[in-house]
């Protein structure tokens, strides 16, 4: 998940636990208002993985 102006400060969200991806739905989008936001998708990862 990628949000925000490139031009911007980065801000790089990285969780733990799968069910987290969920509450970044939400908070990327408040955060990408000033921020270039940043928050890799461990699901794919380990589907790309298998």
């Amino acid at each position: 998940m990628e949000a925000g102006p490139s031009d911007d400060s980065y801000v790089l969200l990285l969780y733990r636990f799968l069910t987290s991806s969920q509450i970044l739905q939400k908070l990327v989008p408040e955060l990408a208002d000033e921020f270039h936001v940043i928050a890799p998708d461990y699901l794919d990862m380990i589907k790309l993985l298998k």
